[in-house]
């Protein structure tokens, strides 16, 4: 059996549906790392700051090394409303500088202390477990169909 496909328009139709579809596609990947990148910041325990702030949305490389350490002078037992909003603010500012057709994304902590925070409170598992909930929500907000 043969299947034929008939697209009715022009090129210049074609071509400009294509690069609608590109930029939702972009906007897309844009706003579900926004929401992904405020789950990690509403998993992250505060205690002197150092650990929330350090949030990070890059484009992977090869290599990545942790080298920030929390400062001698650091006030202990601080709370977490102090950071959120810088927090929040850090990582969409991150997103907004970022190439977003790259599928290298990734977001990380540069705090030397991460993997044992890692380990205790799960903050990046959390947010993983949520990516597939955020991307659907987002999808559909914009009107993709599943």
């Amino acid at each position: 059996m043969q299947v034929k496909a008939i697209l009715a328009g022009t090129r210049r139709d074609l071509a400009a549906m294509v690069e609608q579809y590109e930029a939702d596609i972009m906007e897309l990947k844009k706003r579900a790392l926004q929401q992904i990148a405020l789950q990690v910041v509403l998993y992250s325990p505060v205690d002197t700051g150092t650990y929330i702030m350090n949030h990070n949305v890059r484009l992977r490389s090869g290599s990545f090394r942790s080298t920030v350490t929390i400062p001698e002078n650091a006030l202990r037992g601080r709370a977490w409303s102090e950071f959120e909003q810088a927090a929040v603010a850090k990582l969409f500012a991150d997103i907004e500088a970022i190439d977003l057709s790259k599928d290298t994304i990734s977001i990380r902590n540069a705090a030397t202390h991460a993997v044992f925070v890692e380990g205790q409170y799960a903050v990046y598992a959390m947010a993983r477990r949520e990516a597939g909930r955020i991307i659907r929500a987002e999808a559909q907000a914009m009107g993709f169909k599943a």
